[in-house]
């Protein structure tokens, strides 16, 4: 693992290595009030026993504790985020406890990384993302809101697979339970005759004044960012879908103010067949204000946004065609609207 320090300019000030098994897998990190960081991973994503690993660096990068979650068999890691309250909350899933095949898996953390309480949410099938776990946000009144797919047939019915979501205090008991499948939108598109039935897969979400947004895909070769508008209770108020990109994993998403939101993915498809990233930003009716492909020169999928103090944003993606990382920043004068 690599740990880079970089300066307002982008940089470098001092990189750090930090040597892992090499069957573990880094799937999030997020900052600490301490001008350092935690970073949360798998131990084995392949493996038939794997578990969640949580590392927290100092400011300059350098090992202050690491800490292991788990039981018998395997857990998958989506991401991790600081509480105000102190401590980390981290959203998996979950095969070696739970009410069946795969359940979402949330734990809480204290700052010295020992475990305070976890919880599992679901029912007989499996509930995460496609071949990955369900994000974790902090929500307003200091709870949580856990977002992936679910296939259990008590709570999708004859449908193969459809976003389920989580609201739970700040204990991780639940609250409400959301299955929130496809509707009649017109921005939703037309749907292709050979569809399969249902198989939306929710990936991520920001809390706006009176509701939620949530972002994801489908997994059914159907292109384009999908968005949802819902309400406090989980009623879906609209759904639209934009752009070109068949299923990412990764849907970071940004709150702007007036209730603007950022959406960053992958995997854009341009009529000449390459692979590019998609930045876009829409409005509090879902309909897009602007959008860039690629956001700079040889940016491939979008895999984090984070706003600067001066209200420009950083976007993290993978090199266009590569393995390497590539950082981008965008100033506050955001384009009013650019055609990929």
């Amino acid at each position: 693992m690599i740990v880079t320090t970089l300066d307002p300019r982008g940089e470098e000030i001092r990189r750090r290595r930090h040597d892992l098994p090499s069957s573990c897998s880094v799937a999030d990190a997020c900052a600490t009030g301490d001008g350092g960081c935690v970073v949360v991973g798998t131990t084995d994503e392949w493996a038939k026993q794997a578990d969640i690993f949580l590392v927290r660096l100092d400011s300059r990068g350098e090992v202050l504790w690491k800490s292991t979650f788990g039981g018998p068999s395997f857990e998958w890691v989506k991401n991790v985020i600081s509480v105000p309250s102190g401590g980390f909350a981290i959203g998996a899933t979950t095969v070696s406890r739970g009410a069946g095949k795969l359940d979402f898996y949330l734990l809480k953390v204290s700052d010295s990384g020992a475990l305070e309480w976890e919880a599992t949410y679901g029912a007989e099938g499996w509930e995460g993302q496609y071949e990955s776990a369900p994000s974790v946000m902090l929500t307003r009144d200091g709870g949580f809101l856990l977002v992936g797919s679910t296939d259990s047939a008590s709570l999708v019915g004859e449908k193969s697979v459809e976003v389920y979501a989580v609201k739970t205090d700040s204990g991780g008991k639940k609250l409400d339970e959301w299955v929130l499948g496809e509707t009649d939108s017109p921005g939703a598109g037309p749907k292709p005759p050979n569809e399969m039935p249902g198989f939306d897969i929710g990936i991520n979400a920001v809390e706006i004044e009176d509701g939620y947004i949530l972002g994801g895909t489908r997994a059914n070769f159907r292109p384009g960012v999908v968005l949802m508008r819902l309400s406090v209770t989980g009623q879906i108020l609209w759904e639209v879908t934009h752009g070109h990109a068949h299923g990412d994993w990764n849907l970071p998403m940004l709150l702007l103010p007036a209730g603007k939101v950022l959406v960053g993915t992958g995997r854009w498809h341009d009529p000449s067949g390459n692979v590019d990233g998609y930045l876009l930003q829409v409005g509090p009716d879902g309909e897009v204000e602007w959008e860039l492909r690629g956001a700079g020169a040889g940016i491939g999928r979008i895999v984090d946004l984070q706003e600067t103090p001066d209200h420009g944003v950083l976007v993290l993606a993978h090199e266009l065609g590569g393995e390497a990382g590539t950082l981008a920043r965008l100033g506050p004068e955001l384009p009013e609207r650019r055609q990929p």
